[in-house]
């Protein structure tokens, strides 16, 4: 006797959950500092299983949009207006005003740096041990535009691209929760950096290590994208180091007439 398959139930994605608990919230007139409902009660306004909501306030959170109290419950950081703004293209969270806020900046850039090194270097090993290879293609995009990008483009141009690149290869390991982190430390670091002079030396070092890291998570190599990424991050510290021992420069006199 012929049994017919089960049909996979597909786990809904942290934009339509916080969509629709954004919505519950505004139907609610809430407002930023106020406390959503329960989970249980924000599951069966909005559809889904108790442990979907627990996971997209966990990511909200990590975008600075909430903040969960233990044995409370979940406050608004911002209005429900602005917490639509977590929905943007290509699943990507903007860089809101309030992520800086919610983490106390000014930051120092090199803590910053810090932190992306701790998560990043985990969660490209754990890409390369669960990726498949049509999951690259995104991450692959990315560095291939980031390769063949003029040496004349914008800093701006090349910091989104590596943003992308960075989001996209970590999207492999699974963890929601940690690559929202990412991404929020990633944004306030562009932020922070956009600033710093454009340098080809350092953009060409960048794009070997981008290239060496792909490759790696590509073999299914866990220890080898660890090495590479840490060895990336830590080339990027080292420079904002000696960057920040020298004064900068005056620029050039003016040749008189």
């Amino acid at each position: 006797m012929s049994t017919v398959p089960a049909v996979p139930v597909l786990r809904p994605s942290f934009q339509d959950v916080w969509s629709s608990i954004v919505e519950v919230a505004g139907s609610l007139n809430l407002t930023a500092g106020e406390s959503l409902p329960a989970v249980r009660e924000l599951a069966e306004r909005t559809g889904v299983k108790p442990s979907v909501v627990r996971d997209a306030l966990l990511q909200a959170q990590a975008k600075g949009a909430v903040r969960i109290v233990p044995r409370v419950g979940a406050f608004l950081v911002v209005s429900p207006a602005d917490g639509r703004r977590l929905v943007c293209d290509e699943g990507h969270a903007e860089a809101p005003a309030w992520n800086a806020a919610w983490l106390g900046e000014p930051h120092n850039p090199l803590h910053l740096l810090d932190a992306r090194r701790l998560i990043e270097v985990e969660m490209i090993g754990r890409s390369a041990e669960h990726r498949r290879l049509e999951d690259l293609l995104p991450a692959r995009t990315s560095l291939e535009a980031m390769l063949n990008l003029p040496a004349d483009a914008p800093r701006s141009a090349y910091i989104e691209l590596d943003y992308r690149f960075h989001g996209e290869l970590a999207r492999p390991a699974g963890n929601t929760v940690l690559s929202a982190l990412q991404r929020t430390f990633q944004e306030i670091a562009a932020r922070q950096f956009a600033d710093l002079p454009a340098n080809l030396e350092q953009r060409s070092i960048s794009d070997r290590y981008h290239a060496a890291i792909y490759a790696a998570v590509a073999d299914g190599d866990a220890p080898r994208a660890r090495r590479e990424m840490h060895e990336h991050l830590s080339v990027a510290y080292d420079y904002l180091m000696s960057t920040l021992s020298y004064p900068p420069a005056h620029p050039p006199a003016e040749a008189k007439p």
